[in-house]
Formats: C-alpha cells, sequence, structure tokens
C-alpha cells in the first residue's frame, strides 16, 4: 500500500505545516484563503490502486488548490483544503509511452484545540489506461491524536 502510506505521509505533513500558522492574540478568528491555479507537479509513483499492484511511472498532474485556514486566539485551528485537476502517467522506458490518464482529486480538514488533533483526508482518481481500462480509486483516512498522545488512524481504499 505504498500509495496509501504516500498519502498518509502527504496528509500529515500537511496537516504539520498547517499547524504551524502563527497564532492570533486576543479579537475574532483570523480566517485566510489561498488559491493556486495550474499548478504542474512531477513525480514518480505507481498509478494508485489499493493492492499496489504496477510498475512506477513518471506522472505530472496540473491541477487548482484551495486552501483555508481559521486561527483563534485561543490556539484552535481549522483548516480545510481541496486539489482537483488532470494527471498524464508516462512509462519510464526510452521513450516514453503514455500508460494512463484522467483525473484526480484530493481533499482534507483539519481541527486542533488545546487538547485533541484531527483530520480526515480523501483521494479519488479516475480516468483510462492507454488500453481503454477503467481506472476508479478512492481512499479516505482518519486520523486523531488524543490528550494522552495516542494516535488513532483509520484507512479505507477502494478501486
Amino acid at each position: 500500500m505504498k500509495v496509501a502510506r504516500s498519502l498518509s505521509v502527504i496528509c500529515l505533513a500537511a496537516a504539520a505545516s498547517i499547524a504551524g500558522g502563527t497564532r492570533v492574540a486576543g479579537g475574532p478568528p483570523q480566517t485566510s484563503t489561498e488559491t493556486t491555479r495550474g499548478l504542474e507537479e512531477t513525480f514518480v509513483e505507481v498509478v494508485p490502486t489499493c493492492d499496489n499492484s504496477g510498475e512506477p511511472v513518471t506522472i505530472t498532474t496540473v491541477s487548482n488548490v484551495v486552501e483555508h485556514i481559521t486561527l483563534f486566539d485561543d490556539g484552535r485551528e481549522h483548516s480545510t483544503f481541496s486539489q482537483t485537476g488532470r494527471f498524464v502517467a508516462m512509462s519510464m522506458d526510452d521513450p516514453p509511452a503514455q500508460v494512463a490518464r484522467g483525473r484526480f482529486t484530493l481533499r482534507g480538514g483539519f481541527n486542533a484545540n488545546g487538547n485533541t488533533v484531527n483530520g480526515t483526508f480523501t483521494f479519488s482518481v479516475r480516468g483510462r489506461t492507454a488500453d481503454g481500462e477503467r481506472i476508479s480509486f478512492h481512499a479516505t483516512e482518519h486520523f486523531n491524536v488524543r490528550p494522552d498522545g495516542t494516535v488513532n488512524e483509520v484507512f479505507r481504499c477502494h478501486d
């Protein structure tokens, strides 16, 4: 489940970076929204499946991202993000050939207060392989950190 664990690492890293936001002293909650359009990223991974089967491919994505953060003066925070776009997966052969293409959506929510932290993230992929086979993948992950520091994590995957 390399893809599942990769999703977990990405989501937890996103939550940690959001958690590092500046706290505001006194007054109403401070909110910010950042929108990024046409974000292009290229990386090596397998085309997502729940059993993580498949050869590594070079994936290029072009997406739009919206991040929203609300920070409260008492240290609480609420953050959400949504990233949606298109992908193309190319073989790592020389010359490379298209393996798959389609659309993806990654969404997440994160909450923290003085006692607990929790987040829920979803990752969906829809597309077709180069030979016409349908790709359908959905993963959901939820985590919470209890006041005693223990972590509860749930992961579900459907393809």
